[in-house]
């Protein structure tokens, strides 16, 4: 974990770093409009390590927002719905562990292309933080006196922690003016089962749409 926090904190101190250059050669900002849009996407999520445990496909939809900032760097929030979760085995018992959260990303996105046309390659980093809303998660008890199956709100006793901070790192392409398509991979900081360190990983697949 603290490799990862030393990895954001770089990569934010050297945005920090690009925009204190920017202010001192007095570079004027973009009077671009902000634009806003819709954006959907498919995840398969894991926890990290993944020992006794597989991923699973989940998916997210959500607001869109960008704004052209300076040069060809832009910032795009997005605040999504998103459900994700993972299996887990062992001898004694497997979880089938689903979620849904509400997400809250602060993208800067820095882009290689032609803005004429609006096509061209982008690079991204993202800050995000995501809470748990509800969910179920199906405890089936192979063995001893209460072998059995339940099923529970993965919320409801803390058992399972709500929030999630952490960073995406991530690529994507502008087809046009209006649409993107973006890929990430995530890196989540907090436990997501109390007293336990596993972590939540994942790789998004969407696309982005600008009215």
């Amino acid at each position: 974990m603290k490799k990862q926090i030393l990895i954001l904190v770089f990569g934010l101190f050297a945005c920090l770093n690009v925009f204190a250059q920017m202010e001192e050669s007095k570079v004027k900002s973009s009077d671009d409009p902000w634009k806003f849009g819709v954006n959907i996407a498919a995840s398969y999520d894991y926890e990290h390590p993944t020992q006794h445990s597989t991923g699973k496909i989940g998916v997210k939809a959500g607001f869109a927002a960008e704004k052209h900032l300076v040069y060809n760097i832009y910032f795009k929030p997005t605040v999504n719905l998103c459900k994700k979760g993972f299996k887990e085995d062992t001898q004694l018992q497997t979880l089938d562990y689903n979620a849904y959260f509400l997400e809250i990303e602060a993208n800067l996105e820095m882009k290689f292309g032609d803005e004429r046309t609006g096509k061209g390659f982008l690079i991204s980093i993202t800050p995000f933080y995501s809470y748990g809303l509800f969910g179920s998660t199906t405890f089936d008890i192979l063995e001893g006196e209460n072998a059995g199956s339940e099923t529970i709100d993965p919320f409801a006793n803390d058992d399972f922690l709500r929030p999630d901070l952490g960073y995406k790192l991530g690529i994507g392409y502008d087809i046009n003016h209006n649409w993107e398509l973006n890929a990430t991979y995530l890196f989540g900081f907090y436990n997501i089962i109390n007293g336990s360190s596993h972590k939540w990983r994942g790789v998004n697949v969407g696309l982005t749409y600008f009215f």
